[in-house]
């Protein structure tokens, strides 16, 4: 679904009047620049921005905060990444360049992700390498938050209390 964002003119009547400005979401950027993101998506990184043409990530699919999935390389030139439904990406991971992560993937926080990943696999490190495939009932739990937006790794007892967000 497109929204259509407003021109340079409206934005600054609206500013001139006091009234609030819609900025477009990262979801909203990537798109308009070309990139192919699936419904349900949560994007707190970064979509490369030199070819995000290249680009495409599946449905309900978590791209973590201070995290990048880029398409281009000084060497090899640009090259297609492409995320699969259900991929979790935690804090600060990097996807290069030529990599796909299966379906129903959870990439630990700091990785960085050189080799394509299988679905169903949690990989963690840098170089990410595979340390175990998800069970049936963890993909399965995995996709339902995906879907339903609940959060992942949320202390229940912590200071959000219910566990809900």
């Amino acid at each position: 679904m497109t929204t259509r964002q407003p021109g340079p003119l409206q934005t600054l009547v609206r500013r001139l009047m006091g009234l609030p400005v819609a900025r477009p979401s990262a979801i909203e950027k990537a798109r308009a620049l070309g990139a192919s993101i699936g419904e349900g998506c949560r994007i707190f990184g970064t979509v490369d921005r030199v070819n995000p043409h290249l680009v495409t990530i599946g449905d309900y699919c978590v791209l973590g905060t201070q995290s990048a999935v880029l398409a281009h390389c000084p060497i090899r030139g640009p090259v297609p990444v492409r995320l699969h439904d259900f991929v979790w990406t935690g804090f600060n991971v990097l996807v290069l360049p030529g990599v796909e992560i299966g379906a129903c993937s959870i990439i630990g926080a700091g990785a960085v992700v050189t080799k394509s990943v299988p679905e169903r696999s949690i990989a963690v490190g840098n170089p990410a390498r595979v340390l175990r495939a998800l069970s049936d009932d963890e993909a399965n739990s995995l996709m339902q938050r995906l879907r339903t937006g609940e959060p992942i790794g949320l202390d229940p007892d912590g200071p959000r209390g219910t566990g809900h967000a």
